[in-house]
């Protein structure tokens, strides 16, 4: 899967950190940093956090457009 977020490591990691907040924030950037950044496998993420498949996707993709867009305003 190609993801629309564009950027160099450092770049989208701080892209995490700054824009997503609330509640379960921090496990939340920790997934989205496994993924985006580090190139971890929905299923290796889902292991790792002893969370389902469907629920990493479901984070990811949510949190997507966010990530985008923060981006690049902040470009």
């Amino acid at each position: 899967m190609i993801h629309k977020i564009s950027g160099n490591r450092n770049e989208i990691s701080k892209a995490i950190d700054d824009c997503i907040i609330g509640f379960k924030s921090i496990r939340n950037r920790e997934i989205l940093k496994d993924h985006f950044v580090d190139g971890l496998t929905f299923e290796e993420i889902a292991e790792k956090h002893s969370m389902s498949v469907r629920q990493v996707k479901k984070i990811c993709y949510d949190n997507e457009p966010i990530i985008i867009n923060y981006l690049s305003q902040n470009r």
